[in-house]
């Protein structure tokens, strides 16, 4: 499975469209190129192994049932472009390629993959430090010290004297958004509901329903969406059943794998009943 429109240039082309899991059935031998069509760069792959060690920034592989997966990640390079900001009256170091470093007072405090980002400005609110970002989606970072405390892009900004809101439309089944502000002098996040009629409806696909409601935060929806012989007396538990993972991928209707960092969090696996989830298997 390709994370970007790709191709394979082997005795034929392949093209692979991105998100979407493909059967090798005979895999080319050697060395095979796989061009990522948005930006050209391309790389040689051996299909055939899944001991790809010295391509780990690029491949995520893993076993599961008999068969071999191959996750393959953009590995297209962009030019470094480095700022200086001045926060709380010392530098701070803003890096943006296909990475967003930040180091703060000589030391690096953050790190994520971004897309395409340009630095616009910073702001102090109080002890809030704000950095604003420009890009096919606005992206904002709110520092407290040397403590990120949001790094997300956003749809909408609301500013009132001191006070400001950041919402992020979270691409999940529930139509979430995310809410992070500054009021009052203090942070805080919360999710919100954009469409209360996709947040009740009924679920076809459980299993990727309770998933979604994980990955934003929502445990109140992953318990109700659990039979009730598992469900938590206190929701929020069922985090601690799960590593942290920044995406998910449904392998099969009833299995999906965890992912973060573009590295293999977990594997997990589902029983349904009833259209409820009876029991989940950490494998």
């Amino acid at each position: 499975m390709s994370k970007f429109p790709a191709m394979i240039l082997a005795e034929e082309r392949y093209v692979l469209q991105s998100d979407v899991l493909y059967t090798i059935e005979q895999g080319p031998a050697g060395m095979t190129q796989i061009i990522d069509i948005e930006s050209g760069q391309s790389r040689f792959i051996d299909l055939t192994r899944t001991d790809f060690s010295y391509l780990q920034d690029c491949l995520m592989t893993f076993h599961y049932r008999g068969d071999d997966y191959i996750f393959l990640y953009p590995f297209s390079s962009r030019e470094s472009v480095v700022s200086l900001a001045k926060c709380f009256n010392k530098d701070l170091l803003i890096s943006l390629s296909r990475e967003l470093v930040l180091s703060y007072a000589g030391n690096e405090i953050f790190r994520q993959e971004v897309r395409p980002l340009e630095y616009s400005t910073c702001e102090e609110l109080g002890e809030y430090c704000i950095l604003y970002f420009e890009g096919e989606r606005k992206f904002a970072v709110i520092l407290k010290s040397d403590i990120v405390l949001m790094a997300d892009y956003y749809e909408e900004i609301n500013i009132d004297g001191k006070e400001r809101f950041f919402m992020t439309r979270l691409s999940d089944e529930f139509a979430h958004g995310k809410v992070c502000c500054i009021k009052d002098g203090k942070f805080d996040s919360y999710l919100i509901s954009l469409d209360e009629a996709r947040m009740n409806a009924d679920r076809r696909f459980v299993v990727l329903a309770f998933m979604d409601a994980l990955k934003v935060g929502n445990y109140k929806m992953c318990n109700s969406i659990l039979a009730p012989d598992i469900q938590q007396e206190e929701p929020s538990g069922i985090a601690s059943f799960f590593p942290d993972f920044d995406d998910y991928y449904p392998i099969r209707e009833d299995a999906v794998v965890l992912i973060k960092k573009n590295a293999l969090a977990g594997i997990y696996e589902f029983e349904i009943r009833d259209s409820l989830i009876s029991n989940i298997t950490d494998l």
